[in-house]
């Protein structure tokens, strides 16, 4: 009971700095853990898809702004860099096998869940962009990637572990109208 009142009092940046794995046995490093899990290490394959987060610059807005009407046209309102990241998105087994089975009526949630780990700085405003998965080894180059559907973000919700250390994001997402956006192919990597 007395080490998980010491823990709690802490404030965040402390339990950040904190690695409980190497230094009291006691708790898993779940980030090393989760970042292992999606980029792989020198005993486990990656299982993370790489995907292009989209991060908006909430202090630029682009030529597509019109702050006349406040509405966007052929474009998004902020002014965004890309980030080529490995992320893991929810699945479920489909037809009876499924944990939840949908009545008549009921309507089916159209959001998408996905993980990524907890320094990626994805928020709200970002969009997460599905790319072909052409080679699971490497980190694709900007020659070869194809862009196959956006997701808007609905929410992001910080996972923290036992102790309430944040461990990794859980990040809601839905499908965009496909309609006019030009600067849906226009790749802004950096690194």
């Amino acid at each position: 009971m007395g080490i998980t009142n010491r823990w709690a009092s802490k404030s965040d940046f402390q339990k950040n700095q904190y690695i409980a794995a190497t230094e009291s046995k006691l708790f898993p490093n779940l980030r090393e853990e989760f970042h292992s899990f999606l980029y792989g290490s020198d005993t486990e394959i990656a299982k993370g898809f790489w995907i292009i987060h989209r991060k908006m610059d909430l202090s630029q807005e682009s030529e597509h702004w019109d702050p006349e009407n406040q509405e966007v046209y052929r474009g998004y309102r902020w002014v965004y860099t890309d980030h080529l990241l490995r992320i893991r998105r929810y699945t479920v087994p489909t037809g009876k096998s499924d944990e939840v089975h949908v009545l008549l009526g009921e309507l089916e949630n159209p959001a998408y869940i996905f993980w990524a780990e907890w320094d990626t700085g994805i928020k709200r405003e970002d969009k997460l962009i599905e790319i072909e998965p052409r080679d699971a080894l490497r980190k694709p180059r900007e020659n070869q990637i194809t862009f196959l559907k956006q997701y808007d973000i609905i929410r992001v919700d910080p996972v923290e572990g036992d102790l309430g250390r944040i461990e990794h994001l859980r990040i809601f997402a839905r499908n965009p109208s496909p309609i006019g956006n030009r600067d849906f192919y226009t790749l802004r990597l950096s690194e």
